[in-house]
């Protein structure tokens, strides 16, 4: 093949015209008997100006996917979906802001408060506080996409000096949204209307120690657990909001005070 291409190269005239058409009947000659190409179509650049004028070689920008790393990849890189990005740089305590900068996001998100009565009010950030009893109100999680573990860690940080929802929110885990702490604020507002049972200066134990509150108690029936209710005596703000078992009832009914019997012998003594 490179002996024709020769010859044609020292031909002229009519001699040179016949040569190209017999070398262009044997190169289609050549591609339909063997099935392959003789020569590729494909020139480079800069042999190439149709190409040039077509736009073929005009730069085009990378063309980015939408990408979601799988729970896996997640895991492996020390994140998941409740926790917030930097977490490398965490503390040893697994703080990932500091004490001020949860303050200031818990302040944010949680800015307003729902009035029960005169009395009571119940503050967006006293129920976001308490939201892990929501389901005791009939609220479930799922519906505002948290599951009831994720909403037990914020009682998990109690145990720390700064806070339960200040500690949680410092270790970049998400905040429960304000539809659903609304919607627990509701529903406790709601049952403080029905209650058929309302005291005051109801002696309110806990680990922290005692509080004077205000009670909206609705006992148990047959088909539903009770629900207690209880506000701070003094500041009108949330204590607790949840269903309750019968000896809780007992304790309000026979011996009119609330928390657990532990927290009431230790407080009591001092």
């Amino acid at each position: 093949m490179e002996e024709a291409v020769l010859q044609l190269r020292g031909g002229d005239g009519l001699t040179d015209v016949v040569g190209i058409l017999t070398f262009v009947i044997f190169i289609n000659w050549y591609d339909s008997l063997f099935g392959v190409k003789a020569f590729q179509a494909n020139p480079l650049p800069h042999q190439d100006p149709f190409g040039w004028l077509s736009g073929k070689y005009d730069h085009k920008p990378m063309q980015h996917t939408s990408y979601k790393s799988s729970r896996f990849e997640l895991e492996m890189a020390g994140v998941n979906d409740n926790m917030c990005p930097g977490l490398a740089m965490a503390d040893e305590n697994g703080f990932v802001m500091s004490y001020q900068e949860a303050h200031n996001l818990v302040a944010e998100t949680y800015p307003g408060y729902l009035e029960v009565n005169e009395n009571c009010k119940i503050t967006d950030w006293q129920a976001a506080k308490h939201i892990y009893h929501a389901n005791g109100m009939g609220i479930d999680p799922a519906d505002y996409g948290f599951t009831q573990q994720e909403l037990e860690r914020i009682r998990g940080e109690s145990g720390y000096k700064v806070g339960g929802l200040i500690a949680y929110a410092r270790r970049g885990y998400r905040l429960p949204p304000i539809e659903m702490v609304q919607d627990y604020q509701l529903r406790l507002k709601t049952s403080c209307k029905k209650a058929p049972i309302k005291r005051t200066n109801v002696p309110y134990y806990d680990v922290n120690g005692v509080w004077q509150a205000r009670v909206f108690a609705t006992p148990p029936s047959e088909d539903s657990s009770g629900i207690i209710i209880a506000f701070n005596e003094s500041t009108g703000d949330l204590i607790t909001g949840d269903k309750q078992k019968n000896p809780a009832f007992d304790r309000l009914k026979n011996e009119n005070y609330l928390g657990g019997k532990k927290w009431m012998l230790k407080w009591s003594n001092k």
